[in-house]
């Protein structure tokens, strides 16, 4: 199974101005806020997929799918980027250029 692998990564969330937060599917982040600068403590733990909640629940949730797995470099700093309404996918990216992408069904 494709999955993506969070160790002890900081994470950054900076997703288009309409998402209020993402579930990442495990117990440290299963409600990440928007436009935080840095998770309240480093990451650890396996994503498969991600929900994304909209402002005022406008649209509803969304769940995109992971595309594009990757291990993020053990102690990185991980950008979670884009996932506005009107887009089609979710990008993770390292400070070592490690790649995730979840795309929209």
């Amino acid at each position: 199974m494709t999955q993506v692998v969070f160790s002890t990564n900081n994470t950054t969330i900076s997703l288009d101005s309409t998402v209020a937060s993402v579930d990442l599917g495990f117990p440290q982040a299963y409600s990440l806020s928007n436009n935080d600068t840095e998770s309240v403590a480093p990451l650890t733990g396996t994503a498969t997929s991600i929900t994304v909640t909209y402002l005022n629940n406008i649209p509803e949730p969304v769940t995109y799918n992971l595309t594009q797995g990757v291990n993020f470099t053990p102690n990185a700093t991980v950008t979670i980027q884009d996932g506005g309404a009107s887009g089609n996918s979710i990008i993770g990216l390292d400070d070592q250029n490690k790649k995730a992408i979840w795309t929209k069904p």
